[in-house]
């Protein structure tokens, strides 16, 4: 049983990843609203005010790293990763991380995974296997949440709306079960409150879909002018989704939908 931390004061909070989606929308949390949050940056401009403060550093450089981080933290939050530079970012970044921080007192080291990375050896999964495997053998508190596709990864990657071609190609045979990025902050939000235990935990999106019930839910909402095609041709990293691996069934959170997710994107474009 989850023991939430009463939070007598403000506490000290560092964020990695903080300029991008997940990172942007978590600063934007009602759960984050007893933070005083340091953003690790690499220079990229965003709001800041009392409560949040930029702190100019790179993760794959453990000297500007350690100079910039100037007092202990309660709890860290590491959602910062590269799908191309994972060796550089997710595993040496998270190697520097730890090391940064270490003898700062943390009381939770929080990074973001991916359902199934233990489970596969495509190379970017790795990279977070062996980040996940640096966090555990570090002695620092932990908490590492896998978490399945965003919403956001299905419209832009799978269904791959931007793309300019007259045709949409969709690899048949993909399953899903997408997760809103408001409902992992929300979770993300419970974690620093509560107590690490040193734990793997996992988390899905409220249903499981097939593609085809995906395009069919995209299609009524958007009314596409593009034609949607489903192919059997699939490269390496799509077939991943075939397999099951990236599904957690028994672990459904949150309770925003694709459907929800593809209205409330239409809504705000109609605005």
């Amino acid at each position: 049983m989850a023991v939430i931390i009463k939070m007598s004061r403000i506490i000290s909070l560092l964020l990695t990843g903080g300029t991008g989606q997940l990172g942007k929308m978590l600063l934007n949390e009602h759960g984050l609203q007893h933070a005083a949050i340091d953003i690790l940056t690499r220079g990229k401009q965003f709001a800041s005010n009392s409560a949040v403060k930029p702190i100019n550093a790179d993760l794959t450089d453990y000297t500007s790293l350690a100079d910039a981080l100037a007092h202990d933290y309660d709890v860290v939050v590491h959602c910062a990763s590269n799908p191309r530079e994972s060796d550089a970012v997710d595993v040496k970044g998270t190697q520097n991380l730890l090391r940064a921080v270490g003898n700062r007192n943390v009381k939770n080291f929080i990074y973001i995974s991916i359902v199934g990375v233990n489970k596969v050896p495509y190379q970017y999964y790795q990279h977070k296997l062996k980040a996940e495997e640096l966090i555990i053998d570090s002695g620092i508190p932990y908490t590492i949440l896998r978490i399945t596709q965003f919403h956001d990864f299905i419209l832009n990657r799978i269904l791959d709306v931007r793309d300019k071609n007259d045709v949409i190609l969709v690899p048949g045979d993909l399953k899903f079960q997408p997760i809103d990025l408001a409902d992992v902050c929300k979770k993300i939000a419970q974690l620093i409150q509560t107590e690490p235990g040193n734990s793997i935990q996992q988390i899905g999106g409220p249903e499981i879909l097939e593609i085809g019930d995906i395009v069919q839910q995209y299609q009524k909402i958007f009314k596409p002018t593009k034609e949607i095609q489903i192919t059997s041709t699939l490269n390496d990293f799509q077939r991943l989704f075939t397999t099951g691996i990236n599904l957690c069934s028994d672990h459904k959170w949150g309770t925003i939908t694709w459907r929800d997710y593809l209205a409330s994107k239409q809504r705000t474009l109609n605005k």
